[in-house]
């Protein structure tokens, strides 16, 4: 006869065996990813004529990077718009895309799968189906135009289409003959075809633009009648953006300020430095050196100041610095504020471990002598380490060196320059966001700069 433990081992064994087993179909089925998807629809029952958000929950922070795309819709719906915002689920931040519908016929509604994608997943759902409740008994038409794009550059082409909303299904279409509109000045306004499918979805008119100058690209209001109704055709107002000149197209001036300037040489050192340093100073040099040949002026000089601000024997590369800001037109700098926390934990180092060698050679016993050695070990790299980690967790603050770079009035590249500063300037960090920093310099030039263009040393 088998005995009871017996059994119950083998239970759990074939318990384990079995979830296992799940665990792997899942996953190679990819259905695990499910649990990071949340799909919400309000009103759960859609409406005719009213709003239907379908709500897709992102297990993923950065809604930036959550890419979400949809089947081909049918006719019965309309999307109006596509929200992408973030949202906190149980303390955790999560993406939020919701989709803005607008059911045109009542009856049953079903949609594909849609396809989520965020950094190293992708996840395709399940199908939403639903009834579209409501009677066609009234139908109170409009115009409405789709997809249109927040802002546009001069010279890019741009598609628009004109949705007739609700209107009654058994009645025609206007023609586009009905639709036609002037091009605004200094604008180009072509009108495309309109195929069978287009007009399913409700499209009266495609037209593809090209703003040729301005700020803003303009279409006014129509009026059209057809059907014995007016209705209105809104009008759309799209702020423009200059669009980046080709080498050609741009100014003697605009040519001198974005040409890559020669390369001055290095200036030579002849400066003694205190044997203990020479060698560091030395390695230091070199790394200078191999920085401003390849052209990384910046870099160089961030890396000047850096060792100018942080290293005991820093002082030595003073008069470099200096010169070689001076054959690069830099006027309004200063010299770097030397940190005299950095050398107190050094000289501090040096007598702490002096002190630990006295004390434990007055001792008598190997293991007291080790004992207070490695003691003095571990304070000076815990001081050590907790003065970089300030340094790590601080923010973005201080002095910096930047690229060449435009600084914008407001953190925005469509606002006024306030100042151009070529690579390798010196500015002080006032404040600072996600993408951008606000500088100054000495002389009292100042504005937004993005955050790619400063090096931080």
């Amino acid at each position: 006869m088998e005995k009871p433990g017996m059994d119950r081992r083998v239970s759990r064994f074939g318990s384990r065996l079995l979830t296992l087993w799940s665990i792997l179909r899942l996953l190679s089925a990819g259905h695990l990813q499910a649990q990071t998807i949340a799909i919400e629809m309000t009103p759960e029952q859609p409406k005719l004529e009213t709003p239907w958000i379908i709500t897709f929950m992102v297990d993923h922070p950065a809604p930036a990077e959550v890419v979400i795309r949809y089947p081909p819709l049918p006719a019965s719906l309309l999307l109006e718009s596509i929200r992408t915002g973030a949202r906190l689920v149980e303390s955790s931040r999560w993406t939020a895309v919701e989709f803005w519908f607008i059911p045109q016929r009542p009856g049953p509604v079903h949609l594909r799968p849609f396809e989520v994608i965020t950094p190293g997943k992708r996840f395709v759902t399940e199908g939403i189906s639903g009834y579209i409740e409501g009677t066609l008994t009234e139908y109170r038409p409009y115009f409405s135009w789709g997809a249109v794009p927040p802002s546009l550059a001069v010279g890019e082409a741009q598609e628009l289409t004109l949705r007739l909303v609700n209107w009654d299904p058994r009645k025609p279409l206007p023609g586009p003959e009905l639709l036609r509109m002037d091009a605004p000045e200094q604008a180009i306004l072509e009108e495309a075809p309109l195929s069978e499918s287009h007009r399913e979805q409700g499209i009266v008119l495609r037209l593809t633009i090209i703003p040729l100058d301005g700020q803003t690209f303009a279409l006014p209001p129509a009026t059209i009648r057809h059907e014995g109704l007016t209705l209105e055709v809104p009008e759309i107002a799209i702020p423009l953006k200059k669009k980046k000149k080709s080498i050609e197209e741009k100014s003697p001036e605009e040519k001198i300020w974005e040409e890559k300037p020669p390369i001055p040489p290095l200036p030579e050192t002849a400066v003694q430095v205190f044997p203990l340093f020479r060698a560091d100073y030395e390695k230091t040099l070199e790394t200078i050196r191999r920085l401003w040949n390849e052209g990384c002026i910046p870099e160089a000089l961030a890396e000047i100041r850096r060792n100018e601000r942080d290293s005991l024997w820093g002082h030595y590369l003073v008069p470099l610095r200096r010169e070689a800001e001076r054959r690069l037109g830099f006027d309004a700098v200063q010299d770097e504020r030397r940190r005299p926390l950095f050398i107190a934990i050094f000289l501090g180092t040096i007598v702490l471990l002096l002190v630990s060698l006295l004390y434990t050679a007055r001792k008598k016993s190997v293991t007291s002598r080790f004992s207070w050695g490695y003691t003095s070990i571990a304070v000076v790299l815990a001081a050590t380490a907790g003065v970089f980690g300030f340094k790590a967790v601080k923010p973005l603050e201080g002095p910096v060196t930047l690229r060449t770079a435009d600084a914008y009035r407001v953190p925005d590249e469509n606002s006024g320059i306030t100042a151009r500063f070529k690579g390798g300037q010196s500015v002080i960090i006032r404040s600072a966001s996600e993408s951008w920093a606000y500088i100054e310099t000495f002389d009292g030039r100042f504005g937004w700069v993005l955050r790619d263009k400063i090096i931080v040393y």
